[in-house]
């Protein structure tokens, strides 16, 4: 990558600066030279320059709803542009008083849509017209609770009428990929979002925020059939009157627990079995579930774990039971990590009598 150019302190030499409007903003026209890339000092310029306060701009973000606070009000740049120009904009403001951008990003949120700002995110700062104006853009996301907002607002005095909408972020997405959202400020916001979305959400209570999770039935489906290939090869006989067996593991000559099979109801297409483990290290939790195993179709599933039974596809956590969203799919993988390691590793005691 090559490099870009740094200016010392005599490379820009401003000549002669005249004032040719001065109102709610400037006009200034500047006679100035400065240092071209071949090294050498270039002729003599006249640049015209609007001279404005710097602004603020502030995209509100609900983390919790997913939703972005816009605001709609006649922008005069845009007459005779485009066919509305009743533009979709953020919130702002300039920089006109002893403030910090900050202090304006929360002034300018209350006074254009009722809002109080909690935390802020610094996106960026950015020229918009470095060819002929000295503004700058401090742009900021906003996090806000935007149930409720709504009406129009703005100083009366300084003939402001403006009205607030609340959109879900997607469909503030899609009115950019559209072109109705065309101003910049708006555009970068929003696709800085998008970018950063799962970040900025991250910092939300995650009770109220967590995507939902969704129950991977392939994987759950698989993960039964495989537990119902390994209790058939562990306890073959259970259709057949066998009712129990111990399974021994141990690591080398030390015996580290033994694994206990025990039919607790036979049906002619289903059985019920419980699981659980006699462990020789008293400090280690012993575990213990029931399994129902389905033979015309060939799966074997956890119904009871523990002091918890019918299990929920689905939990919605926190919950008091301290489940896990996929508490389910995990127990059955545990059943199926359990069962191999005995395959693997165990060796047949006396049955069960």
């Amino acid at each position: 990558m090559s490099e870009t150019f740094k200016p010392g302190p005599d490379d820009v030499q401003i000549l002669r600066r005249e004032q040719c409007f001065s109102g709610f903003y400037r006009l200034e026209r500047l006679h100035l030279r400065h240092r071209q890339f071949s090294g050498a000092m270039g002729a003599e310029l006249s640049r015209e320059l609007f001279v404005r306060h710097d602004a603020v701009c502030v995209l509100p973000y609900d983390p919790q709803r997913d939703q972005v606070v816009l605001i709609e009000q006649f922008r005069v740049g845009a007459l005779g542009k485009v066919e509305n120009p009743w533009l979709i904009e953020l919130v702002a403001g300039l920089i006109d008083k002893d403030e910090s951008p900050d202090a304006v990003a929360r002034r300018e949120a209350v006074e254009e849509a009722g809002l109080e700002l909690g935390e802020l995110w610094p996106i960026t700062r950015y020229f918009p017209s470095p060819g002929g104006s000295d503004e700058q853009v401090h742009l900021y996301i906003g996090r806000c609770d935007s149930e409720g907002a709504q009406g129009v607002f703005g100083l009366a005095e300084e003939g402001e009428d403006i009205r607030v909408h609340v959109w879900p972020l997607q469909q503030a997405l899609r009115a950019v990929n559209e072109g109705r959202i065309d101003n910049a400020a708006s555009i970068i916001a929003l696709q800085w979002l998008a970018l950063n979305r799962e970040q900025v959400r991250g910092g939300v209570d995650m009770r109220k925020t967590r995507e939902r999770y969704r129950v991977d039935l392939l994987e759950l489906q698989s993960a039964c059939e495989a537990n119902y290939l390994r209790l058939m090869r562990l306890l073959p006989g259970m259709r057949n009157g066998c009712d129990a067996r111990r399974i021994a593991i141990s690591q080398g000559d030390m015996l580290l627990g033994v694994l206990v099979l025990e039919v607790l109801e036979s049906c002619p297409y289903t059985t019920t079995l419980q699981v659980s483990q006699e462990n020789c290290l008293t400090w280690l939790p012993v575990p213990k579930m029931e399994v129902r195993v389905y033979h015309d179709a060939r799966m074997a599933e956890v119904i009871r774990a523990e002091n918890a039974r019918r299990f929920r596809g689905i939990y919605h956590y926190p919950n008091a039971q301290m489940h896990q969203p996929d508490e389910k799919n995990q127990l059955n993988l545990f059943l199926g990590e359990w069962l191999g390691h005995c395959l693997a590793c165990g060796h047949e005691l006396e049955p069960v009598l």
